[in-house]
């Protein structure tokens, strides 16, 4: 990062000030961070996330792919210096990089989930056109096995035209079988719900401070699927409808679209919901936004009582859980409501001190006496409130503007530390 960095960044933060445009902004900061590339972090605070990417914590992935990822300590000041400063963070995970395996690849979840990002994009791997991983004798090497999907907001149709762009997914290798690639599947809208919109993202770091890893919590949610319904039927559903829309070849994914472009050709909304991106908006908005109750952040909580019930502090667990699950739902702002920016929630718990100390001890050790008042608020309320009204004005029920111009840091509220 240079010198001109920061005047482009100051360029961009005055041009918002001045005339609320760009709304947001979506960009990766260096894996080398200094203190020029914090001050960009910093000046630009309410239009972007701080982006720490990973893609995997596997050593034997990282050799093999000569991959260079943000390393431990970094990552470690940089994140607290990130929550002193109050900006949101976030990382990125790719499964189905050479030698991951579902075994390796819970490994990456639960390592990554100590650092405590405020958002974890998790994906599978694409085959790219001229990516190395996409060249022949490497895909024989590393027996990929893929299927195709239409891409997001990749299709153009007119009255004798169709044009489409499609993503290449790497669906099995030597590593991982499919049926292995459709666990990875499972634990991605999690993920994705979770810790990358972050609805209920407390919960889970709430659960780490108990001694219950994310992926236990996660196997115990899908292998216990009578007792948690509404998060196995989230999660068998977007499993099916993933595979559902994947295609064994470009051509028959053309004629696929081809074949139906008559129905489609006014209604094109029905087509791109076969993109993935959209299929987790549908999901986010069933489960979180349309569902009063959040049954999905219910058995969450349900889940870490049952899984922290002989711990030795199970009665402070299952108070502060109780507390956190409310927490978590005053965090949400929904898209389909009427956006109000700050709203206040009583405590006995010093939730900034928590977050302060890097959530590194439990919610029970910030116990006060007496009630007092914490406040949430957004991060942006200009571009949020623009976003929600462009829904609104468009009659759109699908939230697209909020999901697709919107950093995932803006997509909930935060406490301002």
């Amino acid at each position: 990062m240079i010198e001109h960095d920061i005047k482009l960044a100051e360029y961009i933060r005055d041009s918002f000030e001045k005339t609320q445009y760009p709304v947001g902004l979506k960009a990766y900061s260096a894996k080398r961070q200094n203190e020029r590339t914090r001050k960009v972090a910093l000046i630009l605070n309410p239009l972007m996330v701080y982006c720490l990417s990973f893609q995997t914590t596997t050593p034997a992935v990282l050799k093999e792919t000569k991959r260079v990822s943000a390393l431990h300590q970094v990552v470690k000041e940089s994140l607290h210096f990130a929550r002193l400063n109050g900006l949101a963070t976030a990382t990125e995970l790719i499964f189905g990089l050479p030698f991951e395996t579902i075994p390796s690849w819970k490994t990456v979840i639960d390592q990554t989930m100590a650092y405590k990002f405020d958002s974890i994009s998790m994906n599978p791997l694409w085959l790219l056109k001229g990516s190395d991983l996409n060249r022949p004798e490497i895909r024989e090497q590393y027996g990929y096995n893929s299927k195709f999907m239409l891409a997001e907001n990749a299709i153009t149709i007119t009255k004798d035209f169709i044009s489409i762009e499609v993503d290449e997914i790497a669906i099995a290798s030597k590593y991982y079988s499919f049926d292995d690639w459709n666990t990875f599947l499972k634990y991605q809208i999690l993920i994705l719900l979770f810790n990358y919109f972050g609805y209920g993202k407390e919960l889970i770091l709430h659960a780490l401070t108990a001694g219950i890893k994310c992926t236990d919590l996660f196997d115990h949610l899908l292998t216990h699927a009578d007792q948690f319904p509404v998060v196995g039927e989230m999660t068998t559903s977007y499993t099916q409808h993933y595979t559902r829309n994947l295609f064994d070849t470009k051509d028959a994914l053309m004629s696929f679209v081809e074949s139906h472009y008559k129905t489609w050709q006014n209604n094109k909304e029905a087509l791109v919901a076969m993109s993935k991106s959209r299929a987790v908006f549908s999901f986010v908005i069933k489960y979180i936004f349309d569902d009063p109750k959040a049954q999905v952040l219910s058995e969450i909580a349900t889940a870490i009582v049952e899984l922290s019930a002989q711990n030795a502090q199970a009665d402070k667990i299952k108070q502060t859980t109780e507390f956190i699950l409310n927490l978590a739902n005053a965090m949400i702002i929904n898209p389909k409501k009427d956006f109000v920016p700050e709203v206040e929630l009583q405590s006995l718990y010093d939730v900034e001190g928590w977050i302060k100390n890097d959530y590194t001890e439990p919610l029970w050790n910030y116990e006060h006496r007496q009630a007092f008042t914490v406040k949430l608020t957004s991060r942006n309320p200009v571009t949020v409130r623009n976003t929600i009204n462009q829904d609104k004005e468009q009659k759109r029920t699908d939230a697209f503007n909020f999901f697709r111009y919107m950093n995932s840091g803006l997509m909930r509220r935060y406490i301002r530390c």
